[in-house]
Protein backbone atom coordinates (compact mmCIF):
# COMPACT_ATOMS: atom_id res chain seq x y z
CA UNK A 1 0.00 0.00 0.00
CA UNK A 2 1.60 3.70 -1.00
CA UNK A 3 2.34 6.04 1.99
CA UNK A 4 0.05 9.16 1.45
CA UNK A 5 1.06 11.49 3.77
CA UNK A 6 -1.41 13.99 6.12
CA UNK A 7 -0.22 17.29 4.98
CA UNK A 8 -4.02 18.69 4.82
CA UNK A 9 -4.32 17.54 8.45
CA UNK A 10 -1.29 18.23 9.34
CA UNK A 11 -1.53 22.21 7.86
CA UNK A 12 -5.08 22.28 10.30
CA UNK A 13 -3.35 21.56 13.08
CA UNK A 14 -0.78 24.28 12.48
CA UNK A 15 -3.55 26.00 11.57
CA UNK A 16 -6.18 25.69 14.40
CA UNK A 17 -4.33 23.68 17.01
CA UNK A 18 -0.67 25.24 17.11
CA UNK A 19 -1.93 28.37 15.74
CA UNK A 20 1.10 28.98 13.46
CA UNK A 21 0.42 32.16 12.36
CA UNK A 22 0.62 33.78 15.63
CA UNK A 23 4.35 32.28 15.66
CA UNK A 24 4.81 33.55 12.42
CA UNK A 25 3.72 36.93 12.76
CA UNK A 26 6.86 37.31 15.44
CA UNK A 27 9.96 38.28 14.65
CA UNK A 28 11.84 35.16 15.49
CA UNK A 29 9.61 32.94 13.34
CA UNK A 30 8.69 35.68 10.12
CA UNK A 31 9.96 33.62 7.43
CA UNK A 32 7.25 31.15 8.33
CA UNK A 33 4.65 32.13 5.63
CA UNK A 34 1.98 30.22 4.80
CA UNK A 35 3.68 29.21 1.48
CA UNK A 36 6.66 28.39 2.90
CA UNK A 37 4.93 25.81 5.24
CA UNK A 38 3.19 24.01 2.28
CA UNK A 39 6.19 24.07 0.86
CA UNK A 40 7.85 22.06 3.59
CA UNK A 41 4.83 20.13 4.38
CA UNK A 42 4.38 19.04 0.37
CA UNK A 43 8.02 18.25 0.18
CA UNK A 44 8.22 16.31 3.20
CA UNK A 45 5.73 14.88 2.10
CA UNK A 46 7.08 13.40 -1.24
CA UNK A 47 10.41 12.93 0.42
CA UNK A 48 8.92 10.58 2.95
CA UNK A 49 6.51 8.68 0.12
CA UNK A 50 9.88 8.94 -2.40
CA UNK A 51 12.65 8.00 0.21
CA UNK A 52 11.64 6.24 3.53
CA UNK A 53 8.06 4.63 2.79
CA UNK A 54 10.49 2.48 0.06
CA UNK A 55 12.61 1.42 2.30
CA UNK A 56 10.58 0.25 5.77
CA UNK A 57 9.88 -3.18 4.44
CA UNK A 58 13.95 -3.66 4.02
CA UNK A 59 14.09 -2.47 7.32
CA UNK A 60 11.95 -4.52 8.75
CA UNK A 61 13.38 -8.21 7.14
CA UNK A 62 16.86 -7.38 6.81
CA UNK A 63 17.42 -4.66 9.54
CA UNK A 64 20.46 -2.98 11.11
CA UNK A 65 23.63 -5.41 12.13
CA UNK A 66 26.41 -4.37 14.69
CA UNK A 67 29.80 -4.65 13.04
CA UNK A 68 33.21 -4.09 14.36
CA UNK A 69 33.16 -0.75 12.28
CA UNK A 70 29.52 0.16 13.70
CA UNK A 71 26.31 -0.26 12.24
CA UNK A 72 25.39 -1.72 9.26
CA UNK A 73 22.52 -0.12 7.70
CA UNK A 74 20.05 -2.36 5.15
CA UNK A 75 20.51 -1.28 1.48
CA UNK A 76 19.05 2.04 0.70
CA UNK A 77 19.46 3.80 4.52
CA UNK A 78 22.52 5.59 4.12
CA UNK A 79 21.32 7.03 1.15
CA UNK A 80 17.78 8.02 2.27
CA UNK A 81 19.71 9.57 5.63
CA UNK A 82 22.38 11.20 3.24
CA UNK A 83 18.83 12.81 1.07
CA UNK A 84 17.66 13.56 4.47
CA UNK A 85 20.73 15.56 5.80
CA UNK A 86 21.69 16.74 2.60
CA UNK A 87 18.51 17.82 1.82
CA UNK A 88 18.12 20.39 5.16
CA UNK A 89 15.33 18.13 6.63
CA UNK A 90 16.80 18.06 10.02
CA UNK A 91 17.37 21.72 10.20
CA UNK A 92 14.03 23.06 10.15
CA UNK A 93 13.42 24.00 13.76
CA UNK A 94 17.22 24.53 14.41
CA UNK A 95 18.74 27.93 14.77
CA UNK A 96 20.01 29.94 11.72
CA UNK A 97 23.22 30.87 13.97
CA UNK A 98 23.88 27.27 13.86
CA UNK A 99 23.26 26.64 9.87
CA UNK A 100 19.63 25.72 10.94
CA UNK A 101 16.45 27.58 9.20
CA UNK A 102 14.97 28.98 12.47
CA UNK A 103 11.36 27.73 11.34
CA UNK A 104 9.15 27.01 14.71
CA UNK A 105 9.96 23.49 16.58
CA UNK A 106 6.46 22.55 15.69
CA UNK A 107 6.29 22.50 11.77
CA UNK A 108 9.80 20.19 12.55
CA UNK A 109 7.94 17.86 14.74
CA UNK A 110 5.48 17.81 11.17
CA UNK A 111 8.19 16.68 9.62
CA UNK A 112 8.98 14.16 11.81
CA UNK A 113 5.78 13.12 12.10
CA UNK A 114 5.41 12.16 8.49
CA UNK A 115 9.25 10.52 8.38
CA UNK A 116 7.41 8.35 10.87
CA UNK A 117 4.56 7.35 9.49
CA UNK A 118 6.60 6.43 6.14
CA UNK A 119 8.76 4.65 8.49
CA UNK A 120 8.93 4.50 12.08
CA UNK A 121 12.33 2.71 12.39
CA UNK A 122 14.63 4.69 10.22
CA UNK A 123 12.78 7.89 11.83
CA UNK A 124 14.22 7.12 14.90
CA UNK A 125 17.44 8.02 13.98
CA UNK A 126 15.97 12.04 13.44
CA UNK A 127 14.02 11.83 16.47
CA UNK A 128 16.15 10.44 18.97
CA UNK A 129 18.69 13.36 17.98
CA UNK A 130 15.96 15.81 18.69
CA UNK A 131 15.16 14.48 22.08
CA UNK A 132 18.93 14.80 22.47
CA UNK A 133 18.79 18.18 21.81
CA UNK A 134 15.99 18.86 24.03
CA UNK A 135 17.44 17.16 27.03
CA UNK A 136 21.12 18.00 26.72
CA UNK A 137 21.01 21.37 27.41
CA UNK A 138 24.48 20.78 28.57
CA UNK A 139 26.14 20.77 25.09
CA UNK A 140 24.32 22.85 22.88
CA UNK A 141 26.55 23.56 20.17
CA UNK A 142 27.96 20.26 20.03
CA UNK A 143 24.18 18.67 19.98
CA UNK A 144 23.02 21.06 17.21
CA UNK A 145 26.15 20.22 14.85
CA UNK A 146 25.13 17.24 15.39
CA UNK A 147 21.67 17.72 14.80
CA UNK A 148 22.13 19.69 11.84
CA UNK A 149 25.22 18.01 10.13
CA UNK A 150 25.09 14.28 9.07
CA UNK A 151 25.48 12.35 12.67
CA UNK A 152 22.16 10.99 14.31
CA UNK A 153 22.30 10.49 18.05
CA UNK A 154 24.49 9.07 20.41
CA UNK A 155 22.61 6.32 22.53
CA UNK A 156 23.43 5.71 26.10
CA UNK A 157 23.22 2.26 26.89
CA UNK A 158 22.71 1.15 30.48
CA UNK A 159 24.06 -1.74 31.79
CA UNK A 160 24.82 -3.14 35.84
CA UNK A 161 28.51 -4.78 36.16
CA UNK A 162 28.53 -7.86 38.68
CA UNK A 163 30.29 -7.90 42.23
CA UNK A 164 30.98 -5.16 44.24
CA UNK A 165 29.74 -2.90 40.92
CA UNK A 166 26.25 -3.68 41.69
CA UNK A 167 23.56 -1.40 41.56
CA UNK A 168 25.93 1.17 40.62
CA UNK A 169 24.89 2.86 36.60
CA UNK A 170 27.57 2.36 34.11
CA UNK A 171 26.84 4.11 31.19
CA UNK A 172 28.22 2.72 27.50
CA UNK A 173 28.29 5.14 24.89
CA UNK A 174 27.20 3.41 21.46
CA UNK A 175 27.68 5.56 18.06
CA UNK A 176 24.57 5.45 16.04
CA UNK A 177 25.91 7.39 13.02
CA UNK A 178 23.50 5.97 9.69
CA UNK A 179 24.89 8.41 7.68
CA UNK A 180 28.46 7.13 7.23
CA UNK A 181 28.24 3.54 7.61
CA UNK A 182 26.80 1.63 4.76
Amino acid sequence: MPFNPAVREQRFVLDHVAQLADLAASERFADATPDLVDAVLEGAGAFAAGEWAPLARAGDTDGPKWTPEGVKMPAGYPEAYRAYVDGGWGTIGAPGDFGGQGLPFVLASAVLETLGAANMGFALAPTLTVGDHIGDHGRPIEVLRRRINQRAVQVDRHRALSGRDIGRDHRQRIAVDVAIVS
